[in-house]
Formats: structure tokens, C-alpha cells, sequence
């Protein structure tokens, strides 16, 4: 529905948002009436706590349970909080220490600092540098660290960037999340071993 306002960005946030609901096996839906706009409205099942059960956090990740990233550090770089927020969510119960980059030129310098990242999950459309950018100048520091792109544009032409800029992979916004965790799981696995390598030498 047209909106009398001017507004910016991917237009991921709906998608993003079914993509929550459905893990919490919820519904979402919407009311569109003319010249009044659009609602939308969720649901999600919950079960009510008495007042003596101790309280706790399951995350989204709770599908998830035999993944365990115990010692492993993941920079996510990502600009958008919200999507930021999403992929923590993901990662809250596998263990895995998550650092946060908002642009490039953070990420360049937090992976100059921090030898020991084991993973960097790197938006590409970023400010001030953009991902592929970044990638290539950490790339230079660490050519062995693993780098999976996350954009919203999944034509070839995108993807072949990526990976000439040395992103090891790709996983398109809105992100689904087995595909995400598999990825995570793959090239965490990847990581370990060419550290294994590199200490051999």
C-alpha cells in the first residue's frame, strides 16, 4: 500500500519479521483499509510460568540444540541493529562469543586487533567501506580467516563480487535460518582446521 511518507532501505524488515514469528511458531498477518492504511498484527504461543519456576531465555536457536560453539568468535559486521539483533538471536545458544562491527572500517580494525576471530559474518551494502572492501583488507591481514557475505542482492554478478573481494560464501537476506546455522557450522569447522594447519608449520 502507497505510503504518504518518504521511507529508506532494503525493505527486508517484514520479511524479517515472519522470519521471527515462524521460528516462535507464530502468525502474523495484516488489515489494509483505504485512505487509513495498513495494520499488521502477530501471534505466538506461550506458556504461562508460576510464580515459583525459574524464569529463563530459550532464544531462536533452540531448534538448534546440538550446536555448540563453545571457545569460537564470530564478528558479525552489520549496520542495521535489527538485523544485527536477529543474527545474535541465532547465536545465543550455541556459546559462540559474537563481536559487533556497525561498518567496514570497524570491522578492518577489530580484525586487525583480534587475531584469534574465527568467523566474520560481513554485510556487504555497508557505510563509509563497503563489505567486499573490508573483506579484501582482511583478508590481507588474515588471508586463512573464513568470511561468509550476507546481502540483500543475489544476482550472479553480486555473488561473483563477493567472492572476488575473498568471501567464502554467500547467504541472501532475508536470512533462513537452517541455512544460516549450516553455513556458521561448515566454516567454523573450516577454520579450526586451518588453524590446526598453520600451527603444524
Amino acid at each position: 500500500m502507497a505510503s504518504p511518507y518518504n521511507s529508506s532501505g532494503t525493505g527486508l524488515g517484514l520479511p524479517i519479521c515472519k522470519g521471527l514469528v515462524d521460528l516462535l511458531k507464530g502468525n502474523i498477518w495484516f488489515d489494509s483499509q483505504p485512505d487509513k492504511g495498513t495494520s499488521f498484527y502477530f501471534s505466538i504461543p506461550y506458556l504461562e510460568a508460576s510464580p515459583n519456576e525459574q524464569s529463563y531465555t530459550s532464544g531462536l536457536s533452540s531448534s538448534f540444540p546440538n550446536l555448540n560453539f563453545k571457545g569460537k568468535k564470530i564478528l558479525v559486521v552489520e549496520d542495521d541493529l535489527f538485523s544485527f539483533q536477529f543474527i545474535e538471536a541465532l547465536l545465543q545458544n550455541t556459546n559462540a562469543k559474537i563481536i559487533h562491527a556497525k561498518n567496514g572500517e570497524d570491522a578492518v580494525e577489530i580484525s586487525s586487533i583480534a587475531s584469534d576471530i574465527d568467523l566474520v559474518i560481513m554485510d556487504i551494502c555497508l557505510p563509509f567501506l563497503d563489505g567486499c572492501e573490508a573483506t579484501i583488507q582482511i583478508k590481507k591481514q588474515n588471508p586463512k580467516i573464513c568470511v561468509i557475505a550476507q546481502t540483500a542482492n543475489v544476482h550472479n554478478n553480486d555473488r561473483a563480487r563477493c567472492m572476488r573481494a575473498g568471501c567464502d560464501d554467500y547467504i541472501a537476506k532475508p536470512l533462513d535460518p537452517d541455512e544460516f546455522l549450516r553455513l556458521v557450522a561448515h566454516y567454523l569447522k573450516k577454520a579450526e582446521a586451518n588453524r590446526h594447519s598453520l600451527s603444524d608449520h
